[in-house]
């Protein structure tokens, strides 16, 4: 097949396959160390700017033939995504293709640790990358054409969330339509990384699904929530775990404070409204729930100070800070 005829509009897998390969070979094909020469006592400027210039020639073309053919956008990320990293920052620093461009394929096509480069060599450019596209297009799988499906990307997805991306994006939208799709662990990460987010509410949408018979839905979504919806790390030494009492009568939070070493028990009714507390030491507290909260805690970035068992020289067990975790509730 002539050259030409890999870059033509079409919506076949293979050809898609193939001519990506052959982006990445000419890629790699650059002398690198030429495209990024710096003027030196025996070069100059413009000389420098010449033989970078010289250097990028050959691919000149290849970018003509992938911008003249009305590619689809999935294309150009499928090509894009799968190309070598140190290229692609080249090529935005010569400003053939966006930053944002190449992070949104890799974000697709390519791994976390790729996406940390491309973040840190645009910063070094003054540039910055906008997490919300990257996200959206990482965790959304879709067909991008027939016999060719993007399955959604578990890695990307929780590097963009590490770096800031918002889990609650789209009122919960990206998290529910990973589930739906089969992404569970996706869903969790989304999960894992939404403390505090008002606007994932994974308790919400897994009633939703009850409520409309969607059993699978449920069933995964009640499963997420059992391990990251009702724990909450109220800070690094505290995990707060909700649970609704029988009934939708009101829910018992349960309070683990490492820093204190004590367990409270706070029983919250909705009629009449009022809140009971119970108090407990470490030492008269089930020893594998403490340990199960404090492997939830540093799963949730929490860093406990103790392991939850019995310390020497450490007599006194000072009461936990409850304050607005229940009682008094108006």
């Amino acid at each position: 097949m002539a050259l030409a005829d890999l870059f033509k509009n079409s919506k076949e897998p293979a050809l898609w396959r193939e001519c990506a390969d052959e982006v990445n070979a000419e890629l790699l094909r650059i002398d690198m160390q030429a495209a990024r020469r710096m003027p030196s006592i025996s070069r100059s400027m413009s000389e420098v700017e010449a033989e970078r210039t010289k250097a990028l020639e050959p691919f000149k073309g290849i970018v003509q033939m992938m911008q003249s053919n009305s590619w689809m956008q999935q294309r150009l990320h499928y090509t894009l995504g799968r190309c070598d990293i140190d290229g692609l920052i080249l090529l935005a620093e010569r400003k053939i293709y966006p930053w944002q461009e190449i992070f949104n394929a890799k974000a697709v096509h390519g791994t976390g640790e790729e996406l940390k480069l491309l973040q840190r060599a645009a910063l070094e450019q003054g540039q910055a990358v906008e997490l919300t596209q990257a996200l959206r297009a990482a965790s959304k799988p879709g067909l991008l054409v027939e016999g060719l499906r993007f399955d959604g990307n578990l890695d990307t997805v929780e590097q963009l969330l590490q770096m800031g991306a918002d889990p609650g994006l789209d009122n919960g939208q990206l998290f529910l339509n990973a589930v739906t799709e089969g992404r569970t662990d996706i869903g969790r990460a989304f999960a894992r990384h939404a403390q505090g987010n008002i606007f994932l509410d994974v308790g919400g949408w897994m009633n939703w699904a009850q409520q409309h018979r969607k059993i699978k839905l449920f069933d995964d979504l009640r499963d997420i929530w059992w391990d990251y919806g009702r724990f909450k790390a109220n800070d690094r030494e505290t995990l707060v775990e909700t649970k609704p009492l029988p009934d939708n009568t009101g829910n018992l939070r349960i309070v683990y404070n490492f820093a204190a070493r004590r367990v409270s028990e706070i029983y919250e009714h909705n009629n009449p409204r009022q809140a009971l507390v119970k108090d407990f030491s470490f030492d008269d507290y089930g020893p594998e729930a403490i340990e199960q909260a404090r492997l939830k805690l540093v799963e949730l970035g929490g860093e406990p100070s103790v392991t939850g068992y019995t310390l020497r020289g450490k007599p006194v067990t000072p009461k936990a800070n409850i304050t607005g975790l229940g009682k008094g509730v108006p």
